[in-house]
C-alpha cells in the first residue's frame, strides 16, 4: 500500500513538474513576444507645397498684360490696368525655393505658387474654380455680391470671409485672413481704388485689368494671368484653349451669313442711356454672332452716354434689343418703366432679351461673375437668338427672352 502511494505521489509530482514546465514555457513565449521591439513606423513625408510648375505662357488675345522669361524668374507686366492708364505694374515671380535677381527696380517680387488669396472682384472667382484652387481662397470683398454657390458655402463654413463692403476694404479684416496675395481691380480713380491702400498696408497685390480688353476672348485669357501666381499655367492653357477653339468654331458659322439682323443694347438709368461703344467687346459679340450693331460706326471701346432721342433715331427699327440689367419680369414692366419703349420695333415684336437667366436667390446675376469666362456660351446664345437655324438644338444659358405682358402689367 505504501509502495502504491509512493508511486502515485511520484507520478503526481512528475505530472505537476511537467505542468509547471509547460506553463513556464508558455509564459516565456508570451513574455518573449511582448519584449520583442515593434518595427518602427514608416517615416512620415512632410506635407508638400504645390510646386510652381511652368511659369511661362503665350498671350494670344489679351493686350493688357505680357509674360517674359527671366533667369530663374518670370516677369509679368500689366500695361493697361485701367482705360487710359499711364501707370503699369510689374511682377517678378520667383519659385518658392528660388532667389530674386540682384536688381528688381520697382517690380513687385512674389514667391509662387501663392497659397492663400483674396479676390476683390467676383470675376476672379471663376478663375479659382476652373483652376481647382478654391481651397486657396480666404477672402472676398463683399460676400453679398457673390453668385457662386461654392464660395457662398465656404463663407458659411467660415473658410472665406468678407474683407470689405461695397468696394471698400477693411485692412484689419484683410490682415486677419493672412493672404499671400490679393487679386484686385482698379479704375484709375484715387477715391475708388483700393490697391494703393493695400500696398501701403504691406499686402502683396496683383492688379487684374481684364475689364479693359475689347474682345471676349481677350477678357477670358486673363485666367492665364491668375494661373501664373497660382502655379497652374498648364491647367489655364487647357481651359482657355478649349474656350477659344469653341468660340472660333461658332464664329465661323456666321461668317458667310448675308441676312444680318440689326441689334442694339443698353438701357436707361436715371434719365441717361448707357450703350456699348462700337469697338467694345459687346459689339464684337454681336459681330461674331452675325448681327449688325446700330453703333457700329462708333469707335468707343467702353460705354457711351446718350439720350433716348438718340436711341430712338438709331434703334427704332432694330430687330432685337439686348438688355444687360433691369430685371423686368415681362414687357409690361418694361413699358411701365417708360411708355416710349413701345415705339421700338423690338418691343412691339417682342424680341427683347436680358442676360439675367441665372439669378441667385439673393438676386445676384451669374453673367457678371462667370459670363466673362464663358464667351463661347454667350456667343452660342446670341447665335441661337439671331440665327436659330444655325444652332437649332441650343438651350439658352445666359439670356432669356422677356415674355409678353401679363394681365397685371397690361
Amino acid at each position: 500500500m505504501a509502495t502504491m502511494l509512493h508511486r502515485q505521489s511520484s507520478e503526481s509530482a512528475g505530472l505537476t513538474s511537467l505542468a509547471a514546465w509547460a506553463l513556464l514555457s508558455v509564459c516565456l513565449s508570451l513574455c518573449g513576444c511582448r519584449s520583442r521591439p515593434a518595427p518602427p513606423p514608416p517615416p512620415q513625408e512632410p506635407p508638400q507645397r504645390p510646386q510652381a510648375g511652368r511659369l511661362m505662357t503665350e498671350v494670344r488675345y489679351a493686350k493688357g498684360f505680357s509674360v517674359e522669361a527671366g533667369d530663374g524668374f518670370t516677369r509679368v507686366r500689366v500695361t493697361r490696368p485701367w482705360r487710359g492708364a499711364q501707370t503699369s505694374f510689374e511682377y517678378l515671380l520667383i519659385p518658392r525655393d528660388g532667389e530674386p535677381p540682384a536688381e528688381v527696380g520697382e517690380a513687385h517680387v512674389m514667391r509662387v505658387p501663392v497659397q492663400s488669396v483674396v479676390a476683390m472682384s467676383t470675376t476672379h472667382l471663376p478663375h479659382l474654380e476652373m483652376l481647382d484652387c478654391l481651397d486657396r481662397l480666404v477672402g472676398v470683398n463683399d460676400i453679398s455680391h457673390v453668385y457662386s454657390p461654392e464660395v457662398i458655402e465656404l463663407h458659411r463654413q467660415g473658410t472665406v470671409v468678407s474683407v470689405g463692403r461695397e468696394g471698400t476694404v477693411d485692412l484689419e479684416q484683410l490682415a486677419a485672413t493672412e493672404p499671400e496675395l490679393v487679386f484686385d481691380v482698379a479704375l484709375g480713380q484715387a477715391d475708388a481704388d483700393n490697391y494703393r491702400t493695400m500696398l501701403d498696408g504691406g499686402f502683396s497685390v496683383a492688379v487684374n485689368g481684364e475689364w479693359t480688353e475689347d474682345t471676349p476672348l481677350a477678357r477670358a485669357e486673363w485666367i492665364k494671368f491668375t494661373a501664373l501666381f497660382l502655379g497652374r499655367v498648364a491647367e489655364a492653357e487647357r481651359v482657355f484653349d478649349a474656350i477659344a477653339a469653341e468660340y472660333e468654331r461658332l464664329a465661323k458659322l456666321t461668317a458667310e451669313v448675308t441676312a444680318r439682323p440689326l441689334v442694339f443694347a443698353g438701357n436707361e438709368f436715371q434719365g441717361t442711356w448707357y450703350v456699348p461703344g462700337g469697338a467694345s467687346y459687346l459689339a464684337q459679340f454681336f459681330h461674331d454672332a452675325g448681327a449688325r450693331y446700330v453703333w457700329d460706326d462708333d469707335s468707343s471701346t467702353g460705354s457711351i452716354t446718350i439720350d433716348f432721342e438718340a436711341v430712338l433715331e438709331r434703334a427704332r427699327e432694330a430687330d432685337d434689343w439686348f438688355l444687360h440689367s433691369g430685371g423686368f419680369a415681362d414687357l409690361g414692366g418694361l413699358a411701365a418703366a417708360d411708355e416710349r419703349y413701345g415705339l421700338l420695333k423690338a418691343v412691339r415684336e417682342q424680341r427683347v432679351y436680358c442676360n439675367d437667366a441665372q439669378l441667385s436667390p439673393a438676386g445676384r446675376n451669374a453673367y457678371f461673375e462667370s459670363g466673362i469666362m464663358h464667351p463661347e456660351q454667350v456667343l452660342a446664345d446670341l447665335i441661337h437668338i439671331l440665327h436659330p437655324e444655325l444652332l437649332p438644338e441650343h438651350q439658352l444659358t445666359w439670356y432669356r427672352r422677356i415674355p409678353p405682358a401679363t394681365e397685371a402689367n397690361r
